[in-house]
């Protein structure tokens, strides 16, 4: 489902100028990740104090570390690594939305490569593992659901597939229900 909100994301993506881009994402995403990770990390830091487990073993400031870096411990703070995540997305995607002037070949050409690049370095996994979760990796292959989602909006795909009864003879669209079945596997 992850790469489903990527897509969503970069087909509601709005151009916008940097400082004003950066700052809205800042409010959005990252700053609601430092606040509900933080209370989540003292929070469990002192009970792991009382007893002697958990987060508690380990000193305040080193986990603070950990999340902000990406490196986020399994328990109650890994969901949120997609904020983080979805930050560095939409501010990979106004960069090169910026430099390839909207151009969608070049755009997806280099969101495929970061996410083939992304997958070799990273040996293939995109699990959340017992050290955190990758945030480069997952960043990565979200620059390309992302780059997906926005040339589904410029190219006007959703329209264009809601207005045929049939594509490839496969793909049936059905008005009343909004869906669609794919048949002859």
């Amino acid at each position: 489902m992850v790469p489903l909100f990527f897509f969503a994301a970069g087909y509601t993506f709005k151009k916008d100028s940097l400082g004003h881009y950066i700052y809205s994402k800042l409010v959005r995403l990252v700053i609601p990740f430092i606040a509900v990770n933080s209370t989540i990390i003292v929070i469990d830091h002192l009970i792991g104090k009382m007893y002697n487990w958990g987060f508690g073993t380990n000193s305040l400031m080193e986990q603070f570390k950990k999340v902000l870096t990406g490196d986020i411990p399994n328990g109650l703070c890994t969901p949120s690594w997609f904020l983080l995540c979805l930050f560095i997305v939409y501010v990979l995607f106004w960069l090169e939305n910026k430099l390839l002037r909207d151009k969608l070949v070049p755009q997806m050409i280099v969101g495929l490569g970061v996410a083939i690049i992304a997958l070799w370095k990273f040996e293939v996994s995109t699990s959340v593992n017992w050290g955190g979760c990758k945030i480069l990796l997952n960043s990565a292959l979200g620059l390309f659901c992302f780059g997906l989602g926005y040339a589904t909006k410029v190219l006007k795909l959703a329209e264009i597939i809601k207005a045929k009864e049939t594509l490839f003879g496969y793909v049936f669209i059905g008005e009343e229900m909004r869906t669609y079945f794919i048949f002859n596997m």
